[in-house]
């Protein structure tokens, strides 16, 4: 069974990320819609997959804080920047 979503992510600002399944297991991009806290779509378009791979699990401004693995495998905390294209 597929499903329509993936993932949801709420970023440092409110704003509601929402990650569509695909079928594609390490894509370049990832498709997300981005909705404002009152349920207004702000955003649809491609973020870099690398910012969005594990998810991240807390946000707080522009930054998004989760886990990665580093080069040699190990598991490493990271900090990514969300640049949004929208106000």
């Amino acid at each position: 069974m597929n499903y329509a979503i993936d993932a949801i992510r709420v970023d440092g600002h409110g704003h509601l990320y929402v990650f569509p399944f695909i079928d594609d297991s390490r894509p370049r991009d990832r498709p997300v819609d981005v909705y404002s806290a009152a349920g207004e779509r702000l955003f649809a378009g491609l973020v870099e997959s690398r910012s969005v791979e594990y998810g991240w699990q807390a946000a707080l401004g522009d930054q998004v804080y989760g886990i990665n693995r580093s080069e040699n495998g190990e598991w490493q905390v990271v900090r990514y920047r969300l640049a949004e294209p929208f106000e």
